[in-house]
């Protein structure tokens, strides 16, 4: 009776880790694109484990709160602020749900831009620099996400450089060239590229 009772036990043992094996993991996809922005993301990160564009790894939950993304610039001009964005795609197959789109930032554009905390010098040992998803935005996030109907864990993301303002005022905000109006910083006034 006890061996009975035994190799029943070992029996649903191996049946639930041989269904736990069969199960594909829960992974998710980052895709980074570095085209003809003044300053490239160069690398991406979750936690401690770098992410390479279009490969997907292992990942909890909630990994997005732990997302770094670093950027560095190849221009001649020096940097004052850098805006990435996030782009949480549809989950396959649910394309009735709605990308999601969330922007953060290092540095300051509407401040005098000539004594900006940020100053990304291209070719100096300065040249790159990390910015990390707030973690006080990351229960606001996670709250729109519910809201338009993403799944908890999400799969596949976008990251991307959406603008750069640099140290003399011109800025370059998604492929276009601009330089910030004196008179009101919020306005930006097309120009050719510098």
């Amino acid at each position: 009776m006890k061996h009975t009772f035994f190799l029943a036990v070992l029996f649903t043992l191996f049946l639930t880790s041989a269904v736990a094996l069969a199960q594909p993991s829960e992974e998710i996809e980052i895709d980074y694109l570095s085209n003809k922005e003044p300053v490239k993301i160069v690398s991406v990160k979750v936690g401690e484990t770098s992410v390479e564009s279009g490969k997907k790894f292992p990942a909890s939950e909630d990994w997005l709160k732990d997302l770094t993304v670093t950027v560095k610039n190849y221009y001649r001009k020096t940097v004052s602020y850098v805006e990435i964005g996030i782009i949480v795609f549809s989950p396959e197959g649910q394309e009735h749900i709605l990308p999601y789109g969330y922007r953060f930032w290092l540095g300051n554009r509407r401040t005098n831009l000539d004594k900006s905390v940020l100053k990304l010098e291209a070719g100096s040992k300065n040249d790159n620099a990390e910015l990390s998803l707030p973690s006080t935005e990351y229960a606001s996030i996670r709250e729109s996400l519910d809201w338009v109907g993403h799944p908890t864990k999400i799969k596949r993301i976008r990251v991307q450089v959406e603008e750069v303002t640099f140290a003399d005022g011109t800025v370059w905000s998604l492929g276009g060239w601009y330089r910030i109006d004196l008179t009101d910083p919020r306005n930006l006034i097309p120009t050719p590229k510098n």
